[in-house]
């Protein structure tokens, strides 16, 4: 790409008509600190009817985009544009992670400001049978891989960081994941529990986490 702005969007979402006449100005007016301005979306069906948004869902609070996204990636590729000037600066996206758009909304946040536009830009077809609700596991795994790479950056992130791998990977290992095991480690590593250890061990022999997590549910432990 060799305009000023890039912005991006998946073979079966929609853009509205005035996407860039909004977005681009907004851009092109803001703050060189500014890489970014992302906005509103729709969802809809796969037959393009509108359907409600996740209450998790958009960028609340700007100026803390890079904590909100440890939690979870709420921003939509569809919904973005970027300054060119900023993939010279973070890198291209890495293609080995499965979530590279989340990786890359990370790195930006790093380095520039994300400006909200409540203005719905774009439409977002959520399919019954996507990657949210029929892979699961692929999901939380490849949401811990993300997430360790960003390990580092600063003490507020890496608790947040910690969270999620408490709960993601005590997720893992209640629906068998055979993964769970390395990633309880790694919570173990991070907290130093006893429950950790615990849950760690047990996943390295072989026992079931879903009778585990039943057991601990019914000793109120949760």
């Amino acid at each position: 790409a060799r305009g000023e702005f890039i912005c991006m969007i998946g073979s079966d979402d929609v853009y509205l008509p005035d996407k860039l006449a909004v977005q681009v100005p907004l851009l092109r007016d803001a703050p060189p600190e500014v890489g970014v301005i992302t906005s509103a979306i729709e969802f809809m069906d796969a037959q393009g009817n509108r359907i409600p948004q996740p209450d998790d869902f958009g960028i609340a609070h700007p100026e803390d985009v890079y904590l909100t996204l440890l939690n979870s990636c709420v921003i939509a590729a569809m919904s973005v544009l970027v300054r060119r000037s900023c993939y010279d600066k973070v890198g291209l996206y890495d293609e080995s992670l499965p979530f590279e758009d989340w990786d890359m909304w990370l790195r930006l946040a790093k380095e520039y400001k994300f400006v909200y536009s409540p203005q719905v830009s774009a439409k977002y077809r959520r399919h019954t049978n996507s990657i949210f609700t029929a892979r699961r596991q692929q999901m939380e795994e490849g949401s811990l891989m993300l997430l360790s790479k960003h390990r580092g950056y600063s003490a507020e992130g890496d608790t947040a960081i910690m969270r999620q791998t408490r709960l993601r990977s005590e997720l893992l290992y209640q629906i068998g994941s055979p993964q769970a095991a390395h990633w309880l480690r790694v919570r173990w590593q991070d907290d130093r529990s006893l429950q950790s250890l615990g849950l760690y061990l047990l996943a390295k022999l072989g026992v079931s986490g879903k009778r585990v997590m039943q057991f601990q549910k019914m000793l109120g432990r949760r």
